[in-house]
């Protein structure tokens, strides 16, 4: 199973949800480049941190 894969079958179930939650599905990458993006100087530990989103109706 590829990476493509897991992201189809991962959004299809969370299609299923109720349809009064709101939903949102996105797809990231990670940027590479010569001059930085992914490659270029580590960041401190903390600007990894994952914060969830929250959105107000």
């Amino acid at each position: 199973m590829n990476a493509f894969s897991v992201c189809r079958e991962w959004e299809a179930t969370a299609l299923k949800v109720n349809k009064d939650v709101k939903l949102a599905l996105i797809r990231t990458g990670v940027v590479l480049g010569k001059d930085g993006g992914a490659l270029g100087n580590k960041a401190s530990p903390a600007s990894h941190i994952v914060t969830p989103l929250s959105f107000c109706s």
